[in-house]
Order: structure tokens, then C-alpha cells, then sequence
């Protein structure tokens, strides 16, 4: 490690198949450093089939070794198993202590991973009242879209069945898109996290030891995990009695199937919830295309509409072309008419003047001139 940089330790813990793995290898981004030269180190734990990816990347001046818990193969997490494991992981590794933690979450999951009584568990392990170091991400999204992402985001940070009271214990939420550049802003922000609680630890009492106190917790070989309540007694003053135990395994074995039911049922219910989500958005969709029909058949209507009073218009103007063409042609009909009249009145008045001395003296001058003529 390089001289003057100071160093954190940050396991990332949570249940099977949540997204440990695939956050540590985002943050490759960050330029790995590897204690032993490699960038990323895959270790198998003794006592155990499922290996463990750590890895050191320099950010702000700073060494942060990431170490990723175990898990079980099951869904349900054993954090105490799995936050004293890591504990003891680092301390005999690197003389060192797990300075924060990250716990992945599914988002679509239904069960929380990660409660108040795992934070309260976790400041008892690492016997310190001043853990602020805690930090919640959401992962493995599934096939939803943004819309569902904030709704479900929503209900994860401000519910108390997840993670409000963790929130408010000082937990921080934070949403991860499977984004290398957003993996480094999530360790920026767990380490600006720890580096203000290390400030107030400093300043409200005097310095604790560096590396805490490690509860001496067997590592099992090829055998099933210990309970919630046999790893917590194995953390308080003693081993309790049989009877004792054998009660409260029962009372934590019923109690863990009411949560498995429940798990199912709010399983279920987040399926159904998407199943309607699907349905509204086909249902926006056909109402969206109908209103745009609607609307592109009220276009054409109008169009139609506008279209035939222009037919209308230049029809009437035709119209009233034609009339004024007849108006002439009739008067001008009239007029003619009038000029006939007029010749058939003359002619009926030389007809009778025939009788008239004169007109018969003219009718004798004109058949003498003819007949010269002839």
C-alpha cells in the first residue's frame, strides 16, 4: 500500500444470486489495485463451496478493498454468520476491520434483506455504537421500466416491512443500474458516509481500538447453516439451555414460515401488480390510438366539409354567370322583338294606304316602268 493513503475495508453482503458479484466487477472502473498484483482475487473460504471476489480500487486518495460475503446457496441471508465471517476474513487477511458495509437488494424481491435488527446485529459484531457505514442498493431489476423502478424504489426506502427504519437509523439507499461510472459514485458516497461519521466519532469521545473485538464463531464444513438465534446467543453472555434453545428454534422456525408465506403472497402480488401495470399500458396505448383516430377522422371530416362548400361556391358562381349571360341574350331578344314590331306597324299602315289616289298613282307609275323596262 502506498505511503500516506489510508485504507477502508467495505463488505458487500446480501442474499444469493442479488448482484455482490456483478457491483464488485462494475467497480473496475475505478482503477483496481491488487495487494497481490491482480486486479480481481477469487478465494474460496474454508468450509465452504462458494468462492468470495475482492478487490482494491483507489478513489480520492484512498485504498477501498471490496470483500464480498457468502452466501448459503439458499435464499435467506445468515448476516450474522456472514458480517462475523468477513470480519474475521479481513482481520486475519490484512490486519484490518470492515470499516462499512453494501447489502444488495433485488428490487423486484419481496423479502427485506437487511432490517434495523440486522443493523443493531451488525454494531454488536463489530462491537461499535458509531457505524454509519451502511449503504443499500438495489439491483437485478428484472424486466421493469423506469415507471415501475421509482414506484418500487419508493416503497422499498419509505415502508417499514423494508427499509425505513434502517434508513432512518442511518442506512443509506441508493439505486444501481448496473452502471460502472454509478458503482463508483455509490462507493464516493459510502466513503463521504463514513469519513463524516469518523469526524463526529472523533469529536464526541476518544478513539476506540482499530480492530474490534471478533466473536469466536466456528466455520461449518459441509453442513447446514446455524440458525438466526443460535449464531445471536453464541454472541451474548453464554450458551443457553437446551430447553431454552429448543424453544426458540421452534419459535423461529414457525416464525420463519409465516415469512416464507408471506414472501409467496407478496411474490404473487408484485406479479399481479405487473400484470396490471402491462394491461394499463396496453389500455393507455389502444385509448392513445383510438383519440388519434378520432382525431385524424375529424380532420378528414372537415376537410370533406370544406370541400364541398367550395363546390358549392364555384356552382353558385357558375350559376349566377349563366343567368347574367341569359339576362343579356333576353333583353337583347327585346330589343329585336321591339324593331319587329315596329316594321310589322309600317307595313300594316302601307297596307292601308293602298286604297289611298296616291298609293294607286304610284302602283300605275311603277308596273308602267317595269313593263319599259321589260
Amino acid at each position: 500500500m502506498a505511503k500516506g493513503r489510508s485504507r477502508v475495508f467495505i463488505g458487500v453482503a446480501g442474499d444469493g444470486k442479488s448482484g455482490k458479484t456483478s457491483f464488485i466487477n462494475a467497480c473496475h472502473a475505478g482503477e483496481p489495485i491488487s495487494p497481490l498484483g491482480q486486479p480481481v482475487r477469487n478465494t474460496t473460504t474454508a468450509g465452504s463451496h462458494v468462492g468470495r471476489t475482492e478487490v482494491t480500487v483507489s478513489l480520492d486518495d484512498t485504498l477501498i478493498t471490496l470483500v464480498e460475503g457468502e452466501s448459503t446457496g439458499g435464499r435467506l441471508w445468515d448476516e450474522v454468520q456472514d458480517f462475523a465471517k468477513l470480519q474475521r476474513y479481513v482481520n486475519q487477511t490484512y490486519q484490518g476491520h470492515i470499516d462499512a458495509f453494501i447489502v444488495t437488494h433485488r428490487m423486484p424481491s419481496s423479502f427485506p434483506c437487511f432490517t434495523q435488527e440486522s443493523h443493531s446485529t451488525l454494531k454488536e459484531i463489530l462491537r461499535s455504537d458509531s457505524l454509519k457505514g451502511v449503504g443499500i442498493i438495489t439491483t437485478m431489476h428484472g424486466d421493469m421500466d423506469t415507471d415501475q423502478r421509482e414506484e418500487r424504489f419508493k416503497v422499498l426506502s419509505e415502508s417499514s416491512y423494508y427499509y425505513k427504519d434502517t434508513v432512518e437509523a442511518g442506512a443509506t439507499m441508493l439505486r444501481y443500474e448496473n452502471d460502472p461510472t454509478q458503482a463508483i459514485d455509490i462507493l464516493q458516497k459510502v466513503l463521504r458516509d463514513l469519513q463524516r461519521s469518523r469526524s463526529r466519532t472523533h469529536r464526541q469521545r476518544p478513539a476506540v481500538p482499530t480492530t474490534p473485538m471478533i466473536p469466536d464463531i466456528e466455520e461449518p464444513v459441509d453442513t447446514p447453516s446455524e440458525t438466526y438465534n443460535q449464531a445471536t446467543a453464541k454472541l451474548d453472555l453464554g450458551e443457553p439451555q437446551d430447553a431454552k434453545l429448543q424453544n426458540l428454534e421452534e419459535r423461529f422456525q414457525s416464525l420463519l414460515e409465516i415469512v416464507q408465506e408471506l414472501d409467496v403472497r407478496l411474490g404473487l402480488s408484485l406479479e399481479r401488480n405487473d400484470e396490471l401495470a402491462k394491461e394499463n399500458r396496453n389500455l393507455k396505448w389502444v385509448v392513445d390510438w383510438l383519440e388519434k383516430k378520432v382525431e385524424g377522422q375529424d380532420t378528414m371530416v372537415q376537410i370533406m366539409i370544406d370541400q364541398e362548400l367550395q363546390a358549392r361556391d364555384s356552382l353558385k358562381s357558375e350559376l349566377n354567370e349563366k343567368i347574367g349571360k341569359l339576362a343579356d341574350e333576353l333583353e337583347e331578344y327585346r330589343g329585336e322583338t321591339e324593331g319587329q314590331e315596329q316594321r310589322i306597324g309600317e307595313l300594316e299602315t302601307l297596307m292601308d294606304d293602298r286604297s289611298q289616289p296616291a298609293y294607286q298613282y304610284w302602283a300605275e307609275g311603277l308596273a308602267e316602268q317595269r313593263k319599259f323596262s321589260g
